[in-house]
């Protein structure tokens, strides 16, 4: 494999991940919110997708 190539595959690695950390980031904002406001349903639905989000993550390459 040449460097381009793995530079490449890198690269692609660390945007998913870093993708996956702001949607996770987002969630959990999502969930603080709901706390802070009261709003159970809407805590509950933000807790189960921020941890979905943490069970789907890739691990780095």
């Amino acid at each position: 494999m040449n460097t381009m190539a793995i530079a490449s595959t890198t690269y692609a690695s660390q945007t998913n991940i870093s993708i996956s950390s702001s949607q996770r980031a987002q969630n959990f904002a999502a969930l603080q919110n709901a706390v802070q406001a009261g709003d159970l349903a809407t805590a509950r639905g933000a807790y189960a997708k921020f941890w979905q989000d943490v069970a789907s993550q890739d691990g780095p390459a």
